[in-house]
């Protein structure tokens, strides 16, 4: 994803411009989630543009939501995390992960200049710390 905000100009200064794979890998995770069984009755995403072209094309009998900031605040009293605990949240390990990802793994921090580059060098960053943590001599 490319440098974007406040340090956007510096980054690009210290480490050129980022080429943006986004739109592949959506590609890519949509079409293997598409191939793995039966097609969802309703998709929600946020508001990216993209979504929108291939959720039609991958999952066409797929009713497709989309929601966007302002929707998200006007519904936020029914979304507040206290109304949550009681009902169960299924992707409630995944974000269980990625929160504990992004605590253990410092190129993960979010607001940091210790984010990775290259994609091939945070794979061999993730498979030294899944090693670890199976108990997996390096």
């Amino acid at each position: 994803m490319p440098a974007k905000g406040r340090l956007a100009e510096f980054s690009v200064k210290k480490y050129g411009k980022r080429k943006d794979d986004r739109a592949q890998v959506l590609e890519k995770t949509l079409l293997e989630i598409s191939k793995s069984g039966p097609h969802p009755k309703l998709i929600k995403t946020d508001a990216h543009p993209s979504y929108k072209k291939y959720v039609q094309s991958l999952f066409p009998m797929s009713e497709h939501q989309v929601f966007n900031r302002s929707q998200k605040e006007k519904l936020q009293s029914r979304l507040h995390e206290k109304n949550q605990k009681t009902k169960f949240d299924p992707l409630f390990q995944v974000n269980h992960l990625c929160a504990r990802l992004r605590a253990d793994i410092r190129r993960l921090t979010r607001r940091s200049w210790c984010t990775t580059k290259r994609p091939d060098y945070l794979q061999r960053h993730l498979d030294l710390y899944s090693n670890e943590r199976l108990g997996i001599p390096v």
